[in-house]
């Protein structure tokens, strides 16, 4: 059963379900950096384990579809984020600082005004081409290839995601020196 509009459903879902998970990672991995002083790491230096995960993940996800079929891919995906939830709930724990004080409130309109200048607007506009660009290239590269090669086995799929990643580590990791040079 192949249904357009269901799969622009699911797809919709999907992203509004999962976008804000790189924010809350993002955000967990500033948290536990914060919280410990003595560390000389920096974000890039943690965030880039997300680049090797993900790389390496790709590869093995793509030898699994070839041994397997692609319907693995949905009992490993429900294995990993079980595993995900227990390592949070074993080792992120709540701050023993207590609540956290507000800042000022803002009232709607005054947001909407702020947000409404140039340099947010361009901010955000810069931020969804980008976005377009990375989801064009990071999507349809796997059905070019599925395309326009004859017979090819998903492992490569994988690789290529993994060359991805691999070129993100360096970024990851040395940014914090280009930041702090300026």
């Amino acid at each position: 059963a192949t249904s357009l509009p269901l799969l622009v459903l699911i797809t919709l879902f999907h992203g509004f379900f999962t976008a804000p998970a790189g924010p809350i990672v993002d955000g967990l991995c500033l948290k536990v950096l914060s919280e410990q002083k003595v560390s000389k790491e920096a974000y890039g230096d943690q965030r880039l384990w997300s680049a090797v995960g993900w790389g390496a993940m790709a590869l093995v996800a793509g030898k699994l579809v070839d041994i397997y079929g692609t319907k693995c891919i949905f009992f490993c995906y429900a294995i990993l984020v079980g595993l995900n939830v227990l390592v949070i709930q074993l080792f992120i724990h709540d701050s023993d600082e207590g609540p956290v004080t507000k800042g000022p409130q803002v009232s709607l309109r005054q947001w909407l005004q702020t947000l409404l200048k140039f340099e947010p607007m361009w901010m955000l506009t810069n931020l969804v081409i980008y976005g377009v660009l990375v989801a064009l290239i990071e999507n349809f590269l796997n059905v070019f290839i599925v395309q326009d090669f004859d017979h090819a086995p998903k492992v490569i799929l994988g690789a290529a995601t993994a060359v991805m990643c691999a070129f993100e580590i360096p970024v990851f990791k040395y940014i914090s020196k280009l930041w702090t040079e300026r």
